[in-house]
């Protein structure tokens, strides 16, 4: 059983907890196997901070459609990139968000269902492109039209025109089965849709506490039908967990969250900065243990219910 527990544990060190969105199945959540981790000053020293835009932009006032790429620090690990495009005339015509792993100050790596998406900058610019050519086709699930995220995109020094551009704080989609997951955030306010379920599609809304993460997806009661795990942090650090589970293919109903506070053993020591991460058919959520040089891991197991299915803490360790 111990050497069991030290695989999650050195799993989920390596694990990139912020997966890319598009069209993933929970096996392909570890997008950090077989990339580098670097080492934690890269994060300030990066270059890469900032907004990029195509060359339609400058022609925005000719009614061009346009297309934008912020990179911003996540954590030490990590970096966001989010792909908006003009949105006040038509649909969206690009949408994508990743938590891009740092490699060095000039280059980001996230993992599309096992084929790896670069972004780097190449004298101020930031070129986006796969690390094999034969997997740029990935790169066009994130646009309607024939579109696609490859491509040059110069920094903008100037801000970036709000009036146009694609207002949602966060897109993702994810698949598990026959489901496919849209998830979108607007005003705090989190949406999700499933057109594949046979009576309430949605959307199933929910006010968010703080900023989304990552979204993941899985099966942890293994009955055959997709869970779905919207992790988000507030402005102290605090992590949040809104979870759905679905119902025989036809809907889908919220799953009960414990607080951590109510569990004293798994409270001990909180003080933010929580990492959630789907592995295997348990929820893991982790943290730093305040004042001490050590990690309190989580492992929660999905159970029914009088009301509605709840996470259950399963097993609380310290490393």
């Amino acid at each position: 059983m111990m050497r069991k527990y030290n695989i999650v544990v050195l799993f989920l060190f390596s694990l990139v907890l912020f997966s890319c969105q598009g069209n993933n199945k929970n096996e392909d959540k570890s997008e950090n196997d077989s990339i580098p981790v670097v080492a934690e000053e890269v994060v300030s020293q990066s270059k890469m901070e900032g907004v990029y835009v195509d060359n339609a932009y400058a022609k925005r006032g000719e009614g061009y459609d346009w297309v934008s790429v912020e990179v911003k620090p996540l954590d030490k690990f990590h970096m966001r990139v989010s792909v908006r495009s003009r949105a006040d005339k038509k649909k969206p015509t690009c949408s994508y968000d990743a938590n891009a792993l740092i490699v060095d100050e000039n280059t980001l790596k996230a993992n599309e269902n096992g084929k790896i998406v670069l972004f780097e900058l190449q004298d101020n610019s930031l070129v986006i492109s796969t690390e094999n050519q034969e997997d740029d086709g990935i790169l066009y699930f994130f646009c309607s039209g024939g579109a696609s995220l490859a491509g040059t995109y110069s920094k903008l020094d100037a801000e970036l025109d709000e009036s146009q551009v694609d207002s949602r704080s966060y897109v993702k989609s994810l698949s598990l089965f026959d489901d496919i997951f849209i998830l979108q955030v607007q005003d705090g306010q989190l949406s999700v849709e499933v057109p594949s379920l046979e009576i309430d599609q949605g959307p199933y809304t929910q006010n968010l506490k703080g900023e989304v993460i990552d979204a993941e997806i899985g099966d942890l009661n293994m009955d055959g039908e997709p869970d779905i795990f919207i992790y988000s942090k507030d402005e102290q650090g605090f992590g949040h967990l809104i979870a759905y589970s679905v119902n025989n293919g036809k809907s889908m109903s919220m799953v009960a969250v414990p607080e951590l506070k109510d569990n004293a053993g798994a409270y001990a020591g909180y003080k933010g900065n929580d990492e959630f991460a789907v592995v295997e058919n348990s929820l893991v959520r982790r943290f730093p243990i305040d004042g001490e040089n050590k990690t309190k891991q989580i492992q929660y197991k999905l159970k029914d219910g009088e009301a509605s299915r709840q996470l259950v803490v399963d097993k609380v360790v310290e490393y």
